[in-house]
């Protein structure tokens, strides 16, 4: 019978810190993209909306 680790899926700092700042950017650039997207379709409410204060 082979030789089994009981710390099979060990993964270091640098790997963990890895996956951690990958969701967090992916997650940054969905909420972004979602922003964007939202300003895009209330273009004119927020043109209106900014007009009141800075005109």
């Amino acid at each position: 019978m082979p030789y089994q680790s009981r710390r099979r899926n060990y993964q270091s700092r640098r790997e963990r810190n890895a996956r951690t700042g990958r969701v967090a950017r992916i997650l940054v650039v969905s909420v972004l993209l979602f922003a964007a997207i939202f300003a895009f379709m209330n273009r004119y409410w927020l043109y209106g909306w900014l007009k009141t204060y800075f005109y």
